[in-house]
């Protein structure tokens, strides 16, 4: 699966944790409905389109 991800890895936990820390902060003061996906890029691929041996779901896991 990692090889159809742009970043072709995994997100480290870091990773996430500083798109938590800038959620926190004031710099995100003027954020509101916004959605941020730290998925390495996998949510621009149309997944249905792969050819994968366990669903995409569960894939990362």
């Amino acid at each position: 699966m990692r090889h159809h991800i742009p970043l072709r890895r995994r997100g480290e936990p870091a990773e996430i944790a500083g798109v938590c820390v800038l959620l926190a902060s004031n710099d995100s003061t003027n954020l509101t409905g916004s959605v941020i996906v730290a998925d390495g890029g996998l949510s621009i691929i149309d997944v249905g389109t792969l050819d994968l041996p366990i669903s995409p779901a569960t894939a990362l896991s």
